[in-house]
C-alpha cells in the first residue's frame, strides 16, 4: 500500500506549505528558483476555532540554511519542528503559526536584504510571501515574531527594525554583527583560494563542481564570496572585497558599503523604528566561534540607549548550541503573548 507521506509527524501541528511564485525574484543573478515553497505549522487549535486570530513566528535561517531543512531528520535528536512540537506538548511553547521561510540561493543565503548582487528577498518575504499568509490565515497583527540565529538573526535585525508595523516583535541570536570581528577573519582567509581561481567564473566553476563547500576553508569561502554579493555588489554577477587582495588593507571605500549593513550602525540610524517594537530578545554564546559577542553586546547597549524593551542575555556555550537554547526563546514568546 502507497500512503500519503508526511513528515514529521506532530502532536500539536498540520504542516502545510505557502507555494509562492515571486515577481521580485525572477531574474535574479543567480538564477535561482523564483518559487518558492514556505512550510507553515499550523496549530490545531485554529482548526477547531478558525476565525480566532493567533501569533506568528516568522524564522529565518542561518548562512547555509533554508526553511524546508528545518524538516529534515536529525537522527539521534529532534529536528527544530520536533522539538518545537514537544515544547508546545508541554506548554513551554506558544500554540500559533509558524513560517519558515524559504530564501536559499546558489551560494547558500540571502542576508534576507534586496541586493543586485544577490536578489530581492527582502521584498520577496515582504510584498508577497506575508501578504499572501495574512490574506489566508487569521493572524494577530499584535503578535508577529521575526526570530533566528546567525545570519537568521541579522535578517530578524534588519527586517524588524525596516518595517516595526509588520513585525512588533524581534528575537535574535548571535546576530552577524560587527563585521570587523565576524567576517574580516573569513576574508582573509579567502583570498588565496579566490585569487587562485581568478574572479567570478572561476569561483562559480569551483562551486558547481562542489570543489569549494568540501574543503576544509570552504565555508569562510562561502561566507565571503555571499556577504560580497550581498553587501558590495559589482553588477549582478560579480564583487568586489573590502581588502586589498596583495596588501590585506583595507579598502575604505567597498568597506563602508559593508559597515552600511552592520546592525551596529543601521540600528543607530533607526532608533524610530525600534521605539515601535513590542519587545526584543537578544542572546549570544559567550564563546561564540565567530566572536558574535562583540557585536550583540554593542547592539544590546545601542537598544537600551534608543529605550527599546530588551532582554538580553549570554550563556557559557559556542555558536553551534543554540538547538538548546531555542526553548528559551519559545518560552520567552510563551510569556509575552
Amino acid at each position: 500500500m502507497i500512503n500519503e507521506f508526511q513528515w514529521p509527524v506532530l502532536e500539536n501541528f498540520i504542516l502545510k506549505s505557502i507555494k509562492i511564485e515571486s515577481q521580485n525574484l525572477r531574474g535574479n543573478p543567480w538564477k535561482d528558483s523564483s518559487t518558492r515553497h514556505n512550510p507553515i505549522l499550523v496549530p490545531l487549535v485554529h482548526l477547531e476555532k478558525p476565525q480566532q486570530k493567533l501569533p506568528l513566528v516568522v524564522v529565518l535561517s542561518g548562512f547555509g540554511g533554508n526553511g524546508p531543512k528545518y524538516l529534515a531528520d536529525k537522527g539521534f535528536e529532534q529536528n527544530f519542528v520536533q522539538q518545537l512540537d514537544s515544547c508546545v506538548s508541554h506548554r513551554k511553547a506558544p500554540e500559533c503559526f509558524y513560517l519558515f521561510v524559504d530564501a536559499w540561493t546558489f551560494w547558500g543565503g540571502s542576508q534576507f536584504i534586496n541586493s543586485k548582487g544577490m536578489g530581492a528577498y527582502q521584498d520577496y518575504i515582504v510584498e508577497e510571501l506575508l501578504p499572501t499568509l495574512l490574506t489566508n490565515l487569521p493572524v494577530d497583527p499584535e503578535r508577529v515574531c521575526v526570530t533566528g540565529v546567525s545570519s537568521g538573526g541579522y535578517g530578524a535585525l534588519h527586517l524588524g527594525s525596516a518595517f516595526p508595523e509588520l513585525f512588533p516583535y524581534v528575537a535574535a541570536m548571535a546576530p552577524d554583527s560587527y563585521f570587523e570581528t565576524c567576517y574580516l577573519g573569513d576574508v582573509y582567509t579567502s583570498v588565496p583560494f579566490i585569487t587562485k581561481h581568478k574572479g567570478i567564473k572561476g569561483l562559480i566553476d569551483q562551486h558547481r563542481q562542489g570543489k569549494i563547500a568540501s574543503r576544509k576553508e570552504g565555508f569562510p569561502v562561502l561566507n565571503t564570496i555571499c556577504m560580497a554579493l550581498c553587501y558590495s555588489p559589482k553588477g549582478e554577477n560579480d564583487f568586489d572585497l573590502p581588502i586589498d587582495l596583495s596588501t590585506g588593507e583595507l579598502r575604505e571605500g567597498v568597506w563602508k558599503k559593508w559597515k552600511n549593513h552592520d546592525p551596529v550602525e543601521f540600528l543607530k540610524e533607526r532608533k524610530s523604528s525600534t521605539k515601535k517594537w513590542q519587545k526584543a530578545y537578544l542572546e549570544v554564546g559567550t564563546r561564540d566561534n565567530f566572536n558574535l559577542f562583540f557585536g550583540a553586546r554593542q547592539i544590546a547597549e545601542i537598544l537600551n540607549k534608543s529605550s527599546v524593551a530588551l532582554d538580553y542575555g549570554e550563556f557559557d556555550g559556542t555558536h553551534f548550541d543554540f538547538h538548546e537554547r531555542r526553548p528559551e526563546l519559545w518560552a520567552w514568546l510563551l510569556q509575552e503573548w
